[in-house]
């Protein structure tokens, strides 16, 4: 069980403010798992199953609020393409995510892997095939 008292070393923000708050960083651009990491490891000391339950929680939220997976592979005009790598229902585009993080060793992750943002923050087209199911290629849109 995560301790919910914690408090951030730099900000003060208490551990679940940055749970509850954290789509709020995506509303204009992107999260990555990173910056989680990054704020469970550094700003709350966690570790082990702590810090995986830190990003589960997060991760939820983020994917409870809209967000949605992405990679940056588009172009200036639109940076973000939807991914299906990790599904389509939320629960299992956290657990996949989490799966895939810690296989890969753990630990915090590079620039933008993992990312998440908001719809409208990805091309009307992109978001249409997304929801339906169909991969994106940016190179044909």
């Amino acid at each position: 069980m995560m301790r919910t008292d914690l408090i951030h070393t730099l900000t003060d923000t208490p551990i679940m403010d940055w749970i509850n708050y954290v789509h709020t960083s995506v509303e204009d651009y992107d999260i990555s798992l990173g910056v989680i990491l990054t704020a469970g490891i550094y700003g709350y000391g966690l570790s082990g199953d702590d810090l995986v339950e830190f990003a589960r929680r997060c991760l939820e939220r983020l994917v409870a609020e809209g967000a949605i997976p992405v990679l940056h592979e588009g172009n200036d005009y639109c940076p973000f393409v939807p991914t299906l790598r990790y599904g389509r229902k939320p629960e299992d585009i956290v657990e996949n995510i989490l799966a895939s993080w810690q296989a890969g060793g753990g630990g915090v992750t590079g620039w933008g892997e993992y990312s998440f943002t908001m719809p409208e923050n990805i091309l009307p087209e992109w978001l249409e095939r997304w929801e339906q199911g169909l991969p994106v290629d940016p190179e044909v849109h």
